[in-house]
């Protein structure tokens, strides 16, 4: 008798741990379904899609600021060092941003570049160094040759955007499905305003004297929230959180700023109403994302 119920109840443990097992499972399943509802699946794709943009836009805003082109004056390397932070700043938060984007994909598959690929961006970032250079040795560079280089680099970027995460744990999310979600924390809102602020008061600083000074701060100040980028209001922290319309926003800030940037080198314009014009122009789009109530979109 003992031994026929010994014999019995493995098999009852046995088929109590597989239903055991089996609601692990599905509570397991409903848990990924929940947690990725709450991230917006579209920003990946975007990114990924106007990354190849922003590359050109930047590309072609350092090529034409330190070299000759588009003015009638020859490069100068004092004039370059002097408005090289305008061109760092973003792309350091840039780097932040996206990074605390990454975050919220930790387990992905990621391809590595090889190859052709490899060989191609290596070259790209070759010539795209050598054509400042060599304005600075006399060169004459046209604008079209600016604009080409950096078209070339954004093609090469654009194939290699397999590199980014292809897929999560859980798979893909349907977007007709995805609930919605709620709006950005407070600390988050106020991240995003004071960024387009400091990106605002980057370009209305531009058309004086004084802008190497206070471009110098900039920098510092943001190398210091570096340290603090995982933070409630850090910029790792602000990326996790954005959804689709807070990107944007950045672009089209980032993308007056550097359009800023060139109309003041190339065309002179050091007027102060001119510098508070534009940096209220650069500053409005991530202000007024921030204060948007409503869902995250």
């Amino acid at each position: 008798m003992d031994s026929s119920r010994d014999g019995l109840e493995p098999e009852k443990n046995l088929h109590i741990d597989r239903l055991a097992a089996a609601g692990m499972l599905r509570h397991a399943e409903s848990v990924s379904r929940q947690a990725h509802a709450g991230i917006d699946s579209r920003v990946q794709p975007l990114l990924k899609a106007w990354t190849p943009v922003v590359l050109f836009v930047y590309a072609a805003t350092f090529l034409l600021l330190f070299t000759d082109a588009g003015s009638g004056i020859s490069a100068n390397p004092a004039l370059a060092a002097s408005y090289a932070n305008i061109l760092l700043i973003p792309l350091l938060a840039g780097l932040m941003l996206v990074q605390g984007l990454r975050n919220r994909f930790p387990i992905a598959e990621v391809n590595p570049l090889r190859g052709r690929r490899l060989l191609f961006l290596f070259l790209g970032i070759l010539v795209f160094m050598a054509v400042p250079a060599a304005s600075f040795f006399g060169v004459g560079i046209p604008w079209w040759l600016c604009l080409l280089v950096a078209a070339a680099l954004a093609v090469v970027a654009g194939l290699s955007t397999q590199a980014w995460p292809k897929r999560t744990l859980g798979g893909t999310v349907d977007h007709a499905v995805q609930g919605p979600r709620p709006p950005l924390l407070l600390s988050a809102r106020w991240a995003t305003a004071g960024l387009g602020l400091y990106f605002g008061f980057t370009g209305a600083a531009l058309v004086f004297s004084w802008f190497p000074l206070a471009a110098f701060v900039l920098t510092i100040l943001l190398l210091v929230l570096m340290g603090f980028a995982n933070a409630r209001w850090g910029l790792t922290s602000l990326g996790s959180q954005w959804m689709k319309r807070q990107w944007v926003a950045c672009a089209l800030s980032a993308s007056l700023l550097f359009c800023l940037a060139l109309i003041v080198v190339k065309a002179g314009m050091h007027e102060p109403l001119a510098g508070m014009i534009g940096g209220l122009l650069i500053a409005t789009p991530l202000a007024a994302v921030a204060l948007m109530p409503g869902r995250r979109q």
